[in-house]
């Protein structure tokens, strides 16, 4: 990871407006595969497994909603990746590190998937924050906002990441992930294809206020242009 990349941590509930690039102002290119030890869900359960009995503590995993907006609409990039067995929609994910804060883990993350291997250039992410968090009792895919009752300890959390950029800019996605940007609506009526978790991205949004920025402007021009 570039140590000097210029990623921000900022203020989760700032009264603020969050500045949405327009989605036309976002290039997708390829760059080399991403080597992961799991092909599908259910090999990723089992490596979950083994992570688990590593540590012998949760595991934190952390979901990054970036996000976009298309014709004043919000959307989220997701990869769409074919297993052995099953397709599935994912966001942009890791686990944090033992030791490593949740902006580390985020701006590192960020770095492996969506910035150019070989290259200087970064891309000007802003990193809201955790928006909400997740657990998983049990190595199965599904998951709850809050512990069960009678779980004791869970085998992993997961930390929803808001992340937007600032302009334009071109983002270098792994040949064995797909890029996918994915409305907010669409989620929120099809909870069968995404899942209760990625369904409820509309909900952790609804209580903050964002400004669609115009094709070709930049999250400072948005600001310079509303406060003038």
């Amino acid at each position: 990871m570039k140590e000097n990349a210029p990623h921000e941590f900022e203020h989760i509930r700032s009264n603020k407006p969050i500045q949405l690039l327009n989605l036309n102002d976002v290039e997708f290119v390829q760059k080399s595969a991403k080597e992961v030890p799991y092909k599908n869900e259910e090999e990723y359960f089992e490596f979950m497994k083994s992570e688990y009995n590593v540590t012998q503590g949760m595991v934190d995993c952390l979901e990054l909603i970036v996000l976009f907006h298309h014709h004043g609409h919000p959307f989220v990039l997701f990869f769409f990746t074919t297993g052995k067995t099953s397709t599935y929609y994912h966001l942009p994910q890791g686990q944090r590190h033992i030791e490593e804060s949740i902006e580390r883990a985020t701006s590192r993350i960020l770095s492996e998937l969506l910035e150019p291997t070989l290259s200087s250039a970064n891309v000007k992410w802003h990193i809201h924050g955790t928006i909400s968090k997740w657990y998983r009792p049990y190595f199965k895919s599904f998951s709850y906002p809050y512990i069960p009752a009678h779980i004791t300890k869970p085998k992993s959390s997961i930390h929803l990441i808001l992340v937007t950029i600032s302009e334009k800019t071109t983002l270098h996605v792994p040949a064995n992930f797909t890029p996918i940007a994915i409305p907010l609506m669409d989620l929120f009526v099809d909870s069968k294809r995404y899942g209760p978790l990625y369904s409820s991205i509309p909900q952790m949004l609804s209580s903050f206020k964002f400004n669609p920025i115009k094709e070709g402007e930049t999250a400072e021009d948005a600001i310079a242009t509303s406060s003038s």
